[in-house]
């Protein structure tokens, strides 16, 4: 979804290309469908024992991270 609030679908190999232009500083895959922007990020809670609730801005449904990526983004996000 983006700023709009447009959805937009895309294949995983689409968003692999997009996720390989981005700044990694800035966004991250949080699972195999959903990207993050750092500055979006408004609320984090604990989901399950391995994976995360993300809560963006205008998003009314929270994102997951996957339990393969969860670690990685605590680390992303408090850089």
């Amino acid at each position: 979804m983006d700023t709009a609030r447009k959805k937009c679908l895309l294949s995983e190999s689409n968003l692999k290309e997009i996720e390989n232009n981005l700044h990694l500083s800035e966004f991250f895959r949080i699972n195999r469908s959903e990207l993050v922007h750092k500055k979006h990020v408004e609320k984090i809670e604990r989901y399950n024992k391995n994976t995360l609730s993300i809560k963006v801005k205008g998003v009314n449904a929270h994102l997951i991270t996957s339990q393969s990526n969860t670690a990685i983004f605590r680390k992303w996000i408090e850089e």
